[in-house]
């Protein structure tokens, strides 16, 4: 099994089931350090559609935290590389 992320009809990631529940707990999680919301909707337990307005703005969040952070930012290393590369692929051409 996997877990989708879409974003119109195109599918940005569709990692194994335990990295998506592992990403997806994360960027939870960051939300309130960040004060931003993730922009992931839940259609179902494995399955999300992307709001591109709101992960947008958690990707910058993220680039934006405070660099005198250290090991904060290490910990955001992660989540912040594969959602900036779900980000890429949502560019990526027509939806």
């Amino acid at each position: 099994m996997s877990y989708v992320f879409k974003h119109g009809d195109r599918v940005v990631w569709s990692p194994a089931l335990r990295a998506g529940e592992l990403y997806v707990g994360l960027a939870r999680a960051l939300e309130p350090v960040l004060g931003a919301a993730s922009g992931l909707d839940p259609m179902a337990s494995d399955f999300y559609r992307i709001d591109a307005t709101r992960f947008e703005a958690f990707v910058t969040a993220m680039a934006d935290f405070p660099e005198g952070h250290t090991i904060a930012r290490r910990l955001l290393d992660g989540v912040y590389l594969t959602s900036l590369a779900m980000l890429e692929r949502m560019a990526d051409g027509p939806q």
